[in-house]
């Protein structure tokens, strides 16, 4: 996940081959976390792997279009600046929330077997 927040610091560097060599990071991140969440995502739920692949793809599908639209109306009215420091930040956002899931699925199922 710390590979991904690597974006920041390549939309403020002033070196081109330093700004592409972050954005490989970051994208060499965003490409190796992408199972890692889709499977521990499933520990958390209780439902079959098809509807949970079905939600993972459904999930992906609109989520790719809703930020290619936010990132067209960023970037337009202000710069890849924002853009890029969100998608540095968001990947820490996304992990307090699947931690956050994780340990209170974990507690209930603890507290229901006791």
């Amino acid at each position: 996940m710390m590979l991904m927040t690597s974006a920041i610091p390549a939309v403020l560097a002033s070196d081109v081959r330093f700004s592409v060599a972050l954005v490989s990071i970051a994208t060499f991140g965003y490409t190796g976390a992408s199972p890692t969440c889709s499977r521990s995502r499933r520990t958390c739920t209780p439902r079959t792997l098809w509807v949970d692949l079905g939600l993972a793809s459904m999930g992906s599908g609109f989520g790719g279009m809703l930020f290619s639209l936010a990132t067209g109306w960023v970037v337009s009215r202000f710069s890849y600046t924002p853009v890029f420091i969100g998608f540095g930040l968001l990947p820490l956002v996304a992990c307090a929330i699947l931690l956050f899931v994780t340990c209170s699925n974990l507690t209930q199922r603890g507290n229901s077997a006791s």
